[in-house]
């Protein structure tokens, strides 16, 4: 980790160049890019880089935010000043909910299909018309389910003896996985 935010001191150090009541807002502004929320332009900063140094700037910025994000940490960076360092932590550590958030998101989006969002709600059913008396519970669980550009809501209704199989197979699911990361 600390190898690859080393690779990308030089481009850090256009920062040095930004001015110091502008660095969070830059900052932030990248951070909504990464996140997908909206693009920042070069016109505002068109004083303080050229179009090269804004374009690596941005690259090295991205990933060294992305790095610090992925692993909790963020290293020292050769080349810039500490007020720098402190801001690019602050900007990190208040929107990291934000990030790990998107991060997740990228990395289910490798799939054409992932759980986007879920919702359950518990039914005790006590009859039908076929029969007098059923007194059983149901777990009603709705799947919110991302597909390229469009979601699909899947509704599930389980028994008991369902929920606890799902449960299982979802757990033996992620003791595989678990074992694979090993």
């Amino acid at each position: 980790m600390v190898d690859e935010a080393a690779g990308e001191d030089s481009g850090l150090q256009l920062l040095n160049r930004c001015p110091a009541n502008a660095l969070p807002q830059l900052l932030h502004e990248v951070i909504d890019e990464i996140c997908g929320d909206k693009d920042i332009t070069f016109n505002k900063y068109e004083n303080q880089w050229n179009i090269d140094e804004w374009t690596t700037l941005l690259i090295v910025l991205k990933s060294f935010i992305g790095i610090c994000a992925k692993n909790d940490h963020i290293p020292k960076v050769n080349g810039i000043s500490q007020d720098i360092h402190e801001n690019i932590e602050k900007c990190i550590s208040v929107r990291s909910e934000e990030l790990h958030r998107h991060l997740i998101n990228e990395t289910c989006a490798i799939s054409e299909t992932y759980l986007k969002d879920f919702d359950w709600t518990v039914k005790y059913v006590l009859g039908s018309d076929s029969m007098a008396s059923i007194k059983t519970p149901l777990l009603s669980l709705d799947l919110e389910l991302k597909r390229v550009k469009k979601s699909e809501i899947v509704s599930v209704e389980m028994t008991k003896e369902d929920l606890l199989k799902l449960i299982n197979n979802l757990e033996t699911a992620y003791k595989n996985m678990r074992d694979l990361k090993a």
